[in-house]
This record gives C-alpha cells, sequence and structure tokens, in this order.
C-alpha cells in the first residue's frame, strides 16, 4: 500500500562546484533535497550536460549569464518534471541540441529559462511544453537577459492545456544563433535589432502569452526556412490563443514569409499593444465569432489609412502606403473575411481570416475592378465590413468607400506589388 504522507513535493536538486553528466537519470526526485546548481562559467558544456536521458524535478539552475557557453547542455532528451503543476524549476541558460520536454509548472509559477537555444540546426531539435496528448500540462517562460540569444531552429510543440510566455527585456538578438542569411532585414546582422524567435515552425494547441518589444525592435516570431519544403512554411499553425501584451504593453511581429497563412485558435491584443503581420496572412479558427473584436484591433491600427496606430496592423503595409504618398501609384491595406457571415473572400466556415488587400478591393480577389464597386453599390448606406464596401473602419458602406475605391481601379497584387 502506498503512504500518502510520503507523496510530498521535492526539495530543489543541488549539486556543486562541477558539471554534472547526466544520463539515464532522474535529477531531483522525492528525497534528494539540496538547494542549487551553479552554472559553469567555462565554455566546456554548462553546469547539467547530458548525452541521453534524464529527468530533471524541480531543479534550480543558476549563475552563468555569459552567452558563449551554458547552465544546460542538452543532446540527449530532457524531461523537466514528472507529473506537471509544481512550482517552476530554474533552467538559466540552455542549449538543446536533443529534445526537451516541460511537464511541470503553472501561469503563476512557470519554468524559467534565459534562453533556449542550439548549437547546430535540424529538424531533429524540439522542445515541446507539456506532452503530446495533454494530460501533463506545463508552463515555461523565456526572459532573456539583455544581449543574450532565444529560439531554436527546430520545432516548438505548444501542447493542450500548456502555455508558452515570451518576455522580453530589453533590445537583445533572440534566435538565429547561427546567421544562415535568411533575414532581408537591413543592417550587417539584422538579428542585432530584433527580438527574434527563429525556428522552422510553432505548433500551439496552447497559449502563447508575449510581453515586451516595439516598433523598432519587436518581438518577432519567424520561420528560419520559409522557402524549404519542409510542410511548415508559416510562423505559427495550430488552434492555441496567442496574448498580445500579458500584464504589460508588447509589440509582435511575424516574420515575412511571402503571404503565407499562420493560424490561431484565438487573438488577444491588449490595451497600448501590437501585432504586426508584415507580408502574412493570419486566419483565426473560432468557436465564437470574434469579428467584432478584431475589427476593432484594425480600426485603431488604421490611423487614416496609415497603419500606424496600436492594435492589428502591418509595417509592410504601412512602408508600402508611405511609399505610394510619396511616389503615387495603388495603396494598400489590410481586409478580412468571415466564413460564417461573408461570401466573396478566402475564409470557411467558423474562419476568420486577416490579410493584406489592396484598398478598394471588396471581393479580395488581389485587383480593385467593377465587381468591387458592384458589391459597395449594393451595400451604400448600410452598416458593413470589408466584403461589403467599407474600407475604411467606419462601419459604414458610403461614398468615402467608392473614393477609396475610385483611386485605386485598376490596380493589381501584380502591377502595385506588396513588398
Amino acid at each position: 500500500m502506498i503512504d500518502l504522507r510520503e507523496l510530498k513535493t521535492p526539495d530543489p536538486f543541488v549539486v556543486s562546484d562541477e558539471t554534472l553528466y547526466a544520463g539515464n537519470d532522474t535529477i531531483g526526485a522525492s528525497g534528494t533535497g539540496g538547494s542549487t546548481l551553479p552554472g559553469n562559467t567555462a565554455d566546456s558544456g554548462g553546469g547539467i550536460y547530458t548525452t541521453s536521458a534524464v529527468t530533471l524535478v524541480q531543479v534550480v539552475v543558476q549563475g552563468n549569464s555569459a552567452t558563449d557557453s551554458s547552465d544546460i547542455f542538452n543532446s540527449g532528451a530532457i524531461v523537466v518534471g514528472l507529473v506537471g503543476g509544481a512550482s517552476g524549476s530554474t533552467l538559466g541558460y540552455v542549449i538543446n541540441d536533443g529534445t526537451l520536454l516541460i511537464q511541470e509548472g503553472t501561469t503563476g509559477s512557470p519554468v524559467t529559462a534565459t534562453a533556449v537555444t542550439e548549437t547546430t540546426t535540424g529538424a531533429d531539435i524540439v522542445l515541446n511544453v507539456g506532452n503530446s496528448d495533454g494530460t501533463i500540462p506545463g508552463c515555461l517562460q523565456i526572459e532573456p537577459a539583455s544581449g543574450s540569444n532565444v529560439g531554436t531552429q527546430g520545432f516548438y510543440n505548444i501542447n493542450t492545456g500548456s502555455t508558452l510566455k515570451l518576455i522580453n527585456s530589453g533590445i537583445m538578438a533572440v534566435g538565429d544563433v547561427i546567421d544562415d542569411g535568411s533575414d532581408t532585414d537591413s543592417g550587417t546582422d539584422a538579428d542585432t535589432y530584433h527580438d527574434e524567435l527563429d525556428l522552422y515552425a510553432i505548433f500551439n494547441a496552447g497559449v502563447i502569452n508575449t510581453t515586451g518589444g516595439s516598433s523598432g525592435t519587436p518581438l518577432l516570431i519567424e520561420n528560419a526556412f520559409p522557402t524549404l519544403d519542409n510542410g511548415y512554411d508559416v510562423d505559427l499553425y495550430g488552434t492555441g490563443s496567442l496574448v498580445v501584451g500579458d500584464g504589460s504593453s508588447a509589440y509582435v511581429q511575424l516574420g515575412k514569409n511571402y503571404r503565407t497563412t499562420s493560424t490561431v485558435g484565438a487573438l488577444t491584443i491588449n490595451t497600448g499593444s501590437t501585432l504586426d503581420i508584415t507580408d502574412n496572412n493570419l486566419a483565426i479558427h473560432y468557436t465564437t465569432d470574434p469579428k467584432s473584436t478584431i475589427v476593432s484591433y484594425l480600426a485603431s491600427a488604421y490611423y487614416s489609412a496609415l497603419w500606424t496606430g496600436e492594435g492589428l496592423t502591418s509595417s509592410t503595409v504601412a512602408a508600402q502606403v508611405d511609399y505610394a504618398i510619396a511616389h503615387g501609384g495603388g495603396v494598400w491595406s489590410i481586409g478580412y473575411d468571415d466564413g460564417n457571415t461573408d461570401i466573396h473572400g478566402p475564409a470557411v466556415s467558423n474562419q476568420l481570416v486577416i490579410l493584406p488587400a489592396l484598398a478598394g478591393d471588396a471581393n479580395l480577389n488581389q485587383d480593385v475592378s467593377f465587381p468591387d464597386l458592384g458589391i459597395i453599390a449594393q451595400n451604400l448606406g448600410s452598416a458593413g465590413d470589408w466584403t461589403h464596401g467599407n474600407f475604411n473602419y467606419d462601419g459604414t458602406v458610403s461614398f468615402l468607400d467608392i473614393g477609396i475605391w475610385s483611386q485605386n481601379q485598376n490596380y493589381t497584387s501584380i502591377n502595385t506589388p506588396l513588398e
């Protein structure tokens, strides 16, 4: 018979003074006691070095702040936590060249790391928050020190019931530890100017909470290799929630991916925060239609067609509008289509699609033509959304929308590319 009095939360595990070479072990199991594990300040591999399977239970690793060495070096398979829900471990700076599974921590007491990165590039590098069937959830919070690198060129899986918290604490390079030349930003090394999670893809079936970043140094969620045929040519996919501004403001940017479609199950943009979709489409697969809320985010960012306000915006569209004002030509905007209420656009049932669109393109077919004018005429004077002819986000289809159509008539995505 199991003595329930013996089932207690284990104390943080302690190893002192030297690197721990771990393999096929459980570290910090019930009854092991101690204080904390100091991080290794040399380049020899870290406070914990694993080449095979190891389980860490409420381990606290601390001390190292350098970016050229690690507190944990994993080339095997680390599991953090046994049954979920316990107060979170402190992992420090983690180099993960294998698989890392976080199945402990809660939103109030997450497993924390200053970085989760890698020394090699490959699809076998995986970070899972929560186990795959959702029975043991976890919560991982990544909060880098200024100047550190965060992200892995592998896969992040945020499984059902689990949470990834991304917190920016300053101007830093986040991701792209090995510069693969994929960045299109200007500068000697564009990663110097961004807080970046540079991934093959993030699969999110849980929650991603974000804090920090600005328009000049956004927290960038980017697919490192969007042109590769890896089956995940988007920045973010799955039916989980994305929260922009968790407790304080955030500026989150999706990497430019050649008009691919990222997907979420729910989107919250809190006051003072911004989600910048750049040239991406964003599809929300919903149970309860969020259109009125999403339109309020778009209306806040619209800012007299300049797309420079807070909310749901596109810096790529804003740059194109600025260019068109200076040089003439067609003007882009951001449109949307609700698969349950609209008939002209790309959305399917229970899906809301937000996408860069030419101003006046009511049917979202990438040109501004007489069929679009017909849609406006049918709805003139009525309350309406984008696919009914309301392009200026004032909620009513009016002669102002006819003016927008007229200014953009005969422009297409071919003669007016979004760049």
